[in-house]
């Protein structure tokens, strides 16, 4: 349902002032004024902080430090295994913290230095929680669980104990701390020397017990390599694969005999027939000498020699007989016979060579008989020898493992004494008895106590004095103030009227509060009131949209809309949209109508008023009309900036187009109908009519002062 507010004349001195700046001055005067409050808990809490060390039992702090490397050397070292250095890694280190932390460690530290005979360890009320202890102080004991002497020490020891890796290296620093410096010392050392020597236990007995489990399996391994063995040697003696040179057995060696032979076989006779063939052409030329065979054959160089002399002595002969004389054709007669030997000769160096051949085919032949009876030999003797093989490989695995077995025996045996099994761990840093307290630090819990204190003093004598209210002031710039006055009721619609006059005395407090003439009216409180009788929801899917219009052209330029959008920007997104008819002047600037016409986008037409949150878009370089020509452009815009804003609040002015206002009336959420007081109260009510009839929600008339140039004093 609408509601209707009028203001008048009747409290316009009941001026509030808007609490939004503080005053230093007045916060420094109220510290000062205050500072007892502030110096005596300080003081109080630095006496106490230094009687409090004072009587505190100091406790020391011994360090031990360890550094985590592989003990091993060349030849304590396992063959084949690697060194630990390389292998230790953050988690590896962290494990090894929690090793030197553990239970197990700690209780044979106690046994061993005898701690639970300690007075330090042996006490009953240290080892309890703090909830037991005050219920102790105040006298609800209870019954006292009872704790095991060890278990106790033990609780003690965990406490003071503190294991942890020095930065990002492989050195661990254990830490005690006890109210006895020597008996602090001792501890972190014994806890290194015992951490050591469990590390060296663990080798050691894992040595025994890797040598107690090989030889119980190398004795049955041992029968099992034999009898493989004594296999492999069976089976070679029934099969016939007997070793020949090298690793190869008897038929395949024999084979590769045969094989070498014929192949040499071959080459001979393939040898003998060239030449005898090439003696055989040689003899048909006629070029026997330049045969090499027949040349170096020894008849043949006898005959040559005896050639050569006959042919000088007819050569010699031939100067003084004629060709016809007896001498000269017996000279001939001889020289033919020699060439006929020599002919001869060539000849049967060809019928030797053509033998030669046939002799090493017949060979080849035997060889190739041969051979092929040694194949079927071979095949055979190869099914054997796989199977052969097969027994081998089992002889051969086994006997390897035979032997790594008895390798990591020797091993064993030599690492199960205690030299022989370092520890991959040894001390770098020992602990001596300190002398300087680790606890209580005297000067920073003294310092600690007193700036706490006085922080905290401080802070209370702030808190109060901005509690109080007299550490605000209000601005200037937005100092509108109040007036109420009733209004009567002039149609159907509900009136909602002012209370009853204000009082005297809360008159007089107005006026002494009332704004200077000078001073802008208005005041966050008169816009909280508008608000509130507003009563817009929130809306979690889009921004509130407010209307405010001017209800007469006469009313002038009253800025609520601005003023209203002001203060709304101070805690929420707001937009202006500043549509009122005097704005005319603004048309050189991009603004709704730009915007609607597609002439700018939003990026052109947003501006942020200088010196506030708030963002204002004008009315545009284009004309109204261009409003009143498109009214889903208007739901377009409005849709689009209640996405990126908290409010949109649009200024308008009855001088615009009607179908414009009931463009915007009819899509809002609320509406504020700005009167002038003085004006007749059929104007204005005529105005609120023409904003119902255009489709205003929730409408709320507020009425401003007629001698104010300004939005506002008050709504009710």
């Amino acid at each position: 349902m609408s509601k209707f507010f009028g203001a008048g004349a009747a409290d316009r001195d009941a001026v509030l002032r808007p609490v939004d700046d503080l005053d230093v001055g007045q916060i420094w005067r109220a510290i000062m004024a205050r500072r007892l409050w502030i110096i005596i808990p300080t003081v109080m809490a630095c006496v106490a902080a230094v009687v409090a060390v004072n009587l505190m039992a100091p406790r020391y702090t011994a360090e031990t430090r360890v550094i985590l490397q592989n003990g091993d050397n060349f030849y304590t070292r396992p063959g084949g295994a690697q060194e630990l250095q390389g292998q230790i890694d953050s988690e590896a280190v962290q494990s090894q913290v929690q090793l030197i932390m553990s239970r197990d460690l700690a209780r044979e530290a106690i046994r061993k230095l005898d701690l639970t005979n300690n007075p330090l360890f042996n006490n009953p009320d240290a080892s309890i929680g703090l909830v037991r202890r005050v219920m102790n102080a105040l006298g609800v004991r209870g019954e006292a669980p009872r704790i095991n002497p060890e278990e106790q020490a033990l609780d003690i020891f965990a406490q003071q104990l503190q294991v942890f890796q020095v930065g990002k290296s492989r050195v661990l620093a254990i830490e005690f701390t006890s109210e006895d410096s020597d008996l602090a010392a001792r501890i972190a050392n014994t806890v290194a020397e015992l951490y050591i020597a469990l590390q060296q236990t663990v080798k050691q007995e894992a040595a025994r017990s890797a040598s107690e489990w090989l030889a119980s399996n190398i004795e049955p391994l041992r029968k099992r390599v034999a009898e493989a063995e004594a296999r492999v040697e069976d089976f070679r003696a029934k099969t016939g694969l007997l070793l020949g040179s090298g690793t190869a057995t008897l038929p395949t060696q024999q084979l590769a005999d045969l094989s070498a032979q014929l192949a040499a076989s071959r080459t001979a006779q393939s040898d003998a027939q060239a030449k005898a063939n090439m003696i055989r052409s040689m003899l048909g030329s006629g070029n026997l000498l330049e045969i090499p065979d027949v040349a170096n054959n020894d008849l043949v160089r006898r005959l040559t020699e005896q050639r050569i002399a006959l042919r000088t002595q007819l050569a010699l002969e031939s100067r003084n007989l004629l060709p016809e004389h007896p001498r000269i054709k017996e000279l001939n007669a001889q020289l033919a016979d020699l060439d006929s030997q020599i002919r001869l000769a060539a000849e049967r160096a060809v019928r030797a060579f053509e033998s030669d051949a046939r002799l090493a085919g017949s060979r080849v032949d035997s060889l190739v008989a041969a051979i092929n009876t040694q194949k079927q030999v071979a095949v055979d003797a190869n099914e054997n020898e796989v199977k052969l093989r097969a027994l081998e490989l089992d002889a051969r695995s086994e006997r390897e493992q035979l032997e790594g077995f008895l390798a990591k025996y020797r091993e064993a045996q030599v690492r199960d004494s205690r030299d022989a099994a370092p520890a991959d761990a040894r001390i770098v840093s020992r602990a001596v008895a300190p002398s300087v307290p680790s606890f209580p630090k005297k000067i920073p819990i003294i310092l600690i106590a007193t700036l706490a204190t006085f922080a905290l003093t401080f802070v209370g004598v702030l808190s109060l004095e901005l509690v109080s209210g007299r550490a605000t002031v209000a601005r200037e710039e937005e100092s509108y103030g109040p007036v109420a006055a009733p209004m009567t009721q002039a149609t159907q619609e509900p009136f909602l009227t002012l209370p009853a006059p204000i009082d005297a005395e809360f008159r007089d407090v107005g006026a002494q509060q009332a704004p200077s003439p000078g001073s802008p009216p208005g005041s966050s409180g008169t816009f909280d009131v508008i608000l509130s009788k507003l009563a817009l929801p929130e809306n979690n899917e889009r921004g509130r949209r407010l209307f405010v219009a001017e209800a007469t052209v006469a009313a002038g330029n009253t800025d609520m809309a601005r003023a209203l959008a002001r203060h709304l920007s101070r805690r929420a997104r707001v937009v202006l949209i500043n549509l009122v008819a005097n704005r005319d002047a603004d048309f050189d600037e991009p603004g709704l109508t730009d915007l609607v016409t597609e002439h700018a986008g939003f990026s052109d037409v947003l501006g942020r008023e200088a010196g506030s949150r708030l963002h204002v878009m004008a009315h545009g370089t284009q004309p109204s009309e261009v409003l009143v020509r498109d009214p889903d452009a208007i739901a377009l815009s409005l849709s689009a900036l209640d996405q990126t804003y908290d409010w949109v609040v649009c200024g308008l002015s009855p001088g615009l187009d009607p179908a414009i206002l009931g463009a915007f009336a009819s899509r809002t959420d609320g509406s504020v109908l700005v009167a002038r007081e003085g004006e007749s109260e059929e104007a204005t009510l005529s105005a609120y009519q023409n904003l119902q009839e255009l489709g205003a929600q929730n409408i709320v008339v507020a009425v401003t002062p007629a001698e104010d140039d300004g939005p506002l004093h008050r709504a009710a």
